[in-house]
């Protein structure tokens, strides 16, 4: 909600300043009030509410003259989270941005990946917040990943170190046996040698190429920026040379350095990514919520086909408990139970710590994987050690 709230100040603050605003709003001042400033210190009762009169009688003054942003008034004021939809428009808005600031190219589909996933499976925070720090983080992973060794380089770099410490080991041995392995030692030394050279050359180019890249977009954008000033300054002479001339020569730079990167892509050799994907995505809500990698990446369809089946990998026999666990979770997913009411309340009989334990720490966990992480309560009646329950969660 933040940088939805702090995207629509920019975008009215820069159209302001463009005169690109119906003329009520032309020549206005635009101030953003911190209201983390304005809490710190107030102790006592009233103390806020003096402040913001103080604020809002200094804005009334103004005569209409003074717009006030309030950046975080949800820290006071609970305004509802954004839809998925609403989210993923937000993400589309701010993609350029993160794209520039991490030096990486996000897909359209990471960005869908990241609200629907973080709606489903992130319960414990609000949209558009959790989306856009998942897309924040995989850039950010995939930006160490460019700028780090590669995974097969660093491989044939350990097996080098390990033939060059055999080599050694062996250089004081003198029986046939030994001689003929430090030979074998030497030619298969030298092949990894050549190998490790050409990776490490290929790396190289790739990074630079990729370096190079995100500079020309940087400095793009800059360019970008000093012709709207200039624009704004009437200054048509720099607008026009910074448009028809460094621009275009900018584009061109960048056309022609993505031309070799296909290079690479095509042959299948390319040792480093440049493109967030819903992968990424689902790998970071896997690390967030210890849910597997598997589950995430499987359709809701597959996995109320086999619900029966993940549940009986846990729990043996129970046909019927079983059947009536999935088709409540089943009724629930298709929208034909009521909303407002749990899903459904079951009480299995057995014996202490056997199946009805099990089974329901089963529908907890089947539970997870459609999001419900902190949806299930489990009732645990032991009448032969104490009169009270424990109740996990």
């Amino acid at each position: 909600m933040k940088e939805k709230q702090e995207s629509r100040g920019q975008l009215l603050a820069q159209r302001i300043v463009r005169g690109d605003v119906p003329e009520p709003l032309m020549n206005r001042k635009l101030i953003s009030l911190d209201m983390g400033s304005l809490l710190a210190g107030a102790k006592f009762r009233g103390d806020f509410e003096e402040r913001l009169k103080a604020v809002l009688k200094e804005v009334t003054a103004s005569n209409g003259q003074i717009i006030l942003f309030i950046d975080e008034i949800h820290t006071v004021v609970g305004a509802g989270a954004p839809s998925v939809e609403d989210t993923i428009s937000i993400l589309r808005g701010l993609r350029e941005r993160y794209e520039l600031h991490h030096g990486v190219k996000i897909s359209d589909s990471a960005l869908v990946s990241a609200a629907v996933l973080a709606d489903r499976y992130i319960t414990e925070r609000f949209l558009s917040d959790k989306a856009i720090d998942l897309v924040d983080e995989a850039a950010a992973k995939l930006k160490i990943e460019i700028t780090s060794k590669p995974t097969e380089l660093d491989e044939i770099d350990r097996a080098v170190i390990k033939l060059k410490m055999e080599k050694l080991s062996l250089k004081s041995d003198t029986d046939k046996a030994s001689r003929e392995r430090l030979s074998k030692l030497e030619n298969d030394l030298l092949s990894l040698k050549q190998k490790q050279k050409d990776l490490t050359d290929q790396w190289e180019q790739e990074k630079v190429l990729m370096t190079r890249i995100r500079s020309i977009k940087e400095e793009i954008d800059r360019v970008n920026l000093e012709m709207e000033s200039a624009e704004r300054e009437y200054n048509l002479n720099r607008a026009a040379e910074l448009k028809y001339g460094t621009l275009i020569s900018l584009q061109r730079q960048l056309e022609e350095a993505e031309k070799n990167l296909p290079n690479y892509r095509k042959s299948g050799k390319s040792l480093l990514r440049e493109e967030v994907t819903d992968l990424d995505i689902a790998e970071i809500v896997s690390k967030w919520t210890g849910i597997p990698l598997s589950n995430l990446q499987q359709s809701e369809r597959d996995k109320l086909v086999l619900l029966e089946q993940v549940l009986h990998q846990r729990v043996v026999g129970q046909e019927n408990a079983v059947k009536s666990v999935a088709d409540a979770i089943r009724r629930s997913r298709a929208g034909l139970s009521d909303p407002n009411r749990p899903i459904a309340s079951f009480m299995f009989m057995g014996p202490s710590e056997v199946i009805s334990h099990y089974l329901s720490h089963s529908c907890a966990i089947c539970m997870a994987t459609f999001g419900h992480v902190s949806f299930c309560l489990c009732f645990i009646f032991d009448f032969k050690i104490n009169s009270q329950f424990p109740i996990f969660k």
